[in-house]
């Protein structure tokens, strides 16, 4: 009888932000494939949701000891030191595990994580894959303590394979001349929306509900209140709709607030803009289906969105998405087909998108369909399962 193959997923948070979700969907989608045996391993206390949720999917959850990342916010040479020690120790550590388990394969999840386990895997002859989700720097904002250039040329000397989650964050990396080869390969997420029926027994009619009778328009922009996600964008074309195109029967909610110098500008401009009550500022959810099944349109508003896993679940959601022509999010949405598109600054061009489709419930409601049906079917775990094990194992 043959032996199931093993697999070891690292994860670099223990959140539901979009990497650590795209990590669950992946363990999902091979262990539905079937003949795999999955380790998780994710750092902080344990009871995490993402834990549960990988638990639930049929992976063995195990706690990491660390998972230091070596691209976030800025540090200086002292915690640099402490940041060497404690990858020493982590290379030790999951030495040991490598020798237990026996891997066929150790995947580092995002672009972030500690290169101890890529490290690790390599001196101890065990094949690994780095799964790249974002660009680090243009879309969080985050430092690379020791180079891009120095970065990707050990992910690419690390790894057998690399993973990465769209065209735009592959020409990110070409364009630079940092990975090359046949390694690498474009594999886009399977997307399913079930996190967003967790204690929501009625999503399913709900989102086919919502388009009987519009009398208020729900707008929503899920993501953290950022400058790289840029939701000043939709704060300022809204502004435009109620203020020069006179129209007031909308409510935009803003999921993902956190503190911060740019959130503050938000509610400056939403304050100058005399949108309070037409907007609602909420903190980050880790159940944010309410806000998904009421929506009548999916705002995505970053220029450099590495794919865009919340496009995808508006578009599931059986929303009408507008997005910036940039990033990944022109390779979710072809416009005036699935969805609509605007160019980047170009917030009249935005504004006159909104007010047209709000303009026309029925063929919003078409739009909305067809973006619906259409994602569903380039973008399910089926697939996704099948590209990575061929990727990895063929």
């Amino acid at each position: 009888m043959q032996r199931n193959i093993k697999i070891i997923f690292v994860s670099h948070g223990n959140t539901t932000n979009g990497g650590e979700l795209c990590l669950a969907d992946t363990v999902k989608a091979l262990i539905d494939k079937g003949g795999y045996e999955i380790y998780v391993l994710i750092p902080g206390p344990p009871g995490s949701l993402l834990a549960k949720i990988i638990d639930d999917n049929g992976a063995i959850v195990k706690p990491v000891f660390s998972n230091s990342r070596w691209v976030d916010h800025p540090i200086g040479w002292k915690e640099k030191l402490t940041w060497l020690k404690t990858t020493g120790g982590t290379y030790l550590r999951f030495s040991k595990m490598l020798r237990e388990i026996k891997p066929d394969y150790v995947v580092t999840n995002t672009i972030v994580s500690n290169p101890a386990f890529a490290i690790a895997s390599k001196l101890h002859g065990y094949r690994h894959a780095w799964y790249i989700h974002e660009l680090g720097d243009k879309d969080h904002g985050y430092k690379y303590y020791f180079g891009k250039r120095l970065t990707w040329s050990l992910v690419n000397l690390l790894s057998d394979r690399v993973i990465i989650n769209s065209h735009f964050t592959l020409r990110y990396f070409t364009n630079k001349k940092i990975e090359h080869g046949s390694k690498r390969k474009i594999i886009y997420y399977g997307v399913p929306v079930e996190r967003l029926k967790i204690n929501d027994t009625d999503f399913d009619e709900a989102i086919i509900n919502k388009w009987n009778g519009i009398t208020k328009w729900n707008i929503l922009v899920a993501g953290r209140t950022v400058k790289g996600k840029g939701q000043e964008d939709i704060i300022t074309a809204i502004a435009i709709i109620k203020n020069e195109y006179k129209l007031t029967n909308f409510h935009l909610k803003v999921v993902g607030q956190v503190s911060g110098e740019y959130n503050d500008k938000l509610l400056q401009l939403i304050k100058e803009s005399g949108l309070e009550e037409f907007v609602d500022m909420i903190p980050f959810s880790e159940h944010p289906g309410k806000y998904f099944k009421e929506a009548h349109i999916g705002v995505t508003t970053s220029r450099n969105e590495a794919f865009g896993r919340i496009t995808v679940e508006y578009m599931k959601s059986n929303m009408v998405t507008v997005g910036a022509n940039a990033g990944a999010t022109n390779e979710i949405i072809q416009n005036n087909i699935n969805g609509y598109c605007y160019e980047p600054g170009d917030i009249s061009q935005f504004a006159k998108i909104l007010v047209e489709i709000m303009s026309d419930a029925g063929n919003a409601k078409t739009v909305a369909w067809k973006g619906k049906t259409e994602i569903e079917q380039r973008f399910n775990l089926a697939r996704h399962g099948a590209e990575v094990n061929d990727f990895l194992f063929n």
